[in-house]
């Protein structure tokens, strides 16, 4: 299925959406969380507000604070694999991430240097009514897109050390 295929009411990118978390995806995470160092992974798993993750490295120096502001390199996808924002070496408030960003960040203790993939549900994400001014003029991310999401911690400021 093609974006441009969806209705204007967006109802059939939301399920598609919704689908291929539970059927396609879940099944991937939960089996990498009995073995993640079978895929080069050091943890997976998924949140209680419905994030799926895989972390490659956990980090070293500081944790995050929903007040400090971060250092990235990321690369965001829709489920289709169209690109939608990449970042190198890019600095953000925590506060102004999206909701999976700053969940995943500050809440699962990931340090600088951490390295992870998540899969953000399209309501922790851009939400219902998506996002016509992303990171970069020339993307789009649709209403009710799941956002998966390459991240790479390079630095945390404004934080006390852990």
């Amino acid at each position: 299925m093609l974006l441009s295929s969806c209705k204007e009411d967006f109802s059939v990118w939301k399920e598609w959406n919704e689908t291929w978390l539970e059927q396609t995806n879940k099944p991937i995470i939960e089996a990498l969380k009995e073995n993640p160092a079978s895929e080069g992974f050091v943890s997976a798993g998924i949140t209680e507000s419905g994030i799926q993750y895989k972390v490659r490295h956990i980090g070293f120096g500081t944790v995050a604070k929903r007040s400090s502001t971060v250092r990235v390199t990321y690369t965001n996808f829709l489920i289709d694999g169209t690109a939608v924002g990449y970042g190198n070496d890019m600095t953000f408030s925590m506060s102004d991430l999206v909701e999976g960003w700053q969940e995943m960040i500050c809440e699962r203790g990931l340090k600088e240097g951490a390295n992870f993939t998540i899969y953000i549900p399209w309501h922790l994400a851009y939400g219902k009514n998506g996002n016509k001014t992303a990171t970069m003029a020339r993307y789009y991310i649709p209403p009710y897109s799941t956002l998966i999401s390459n991240i790479e911690i390079i630095d945390v400021l404004n934080a006390l050390p852990n």
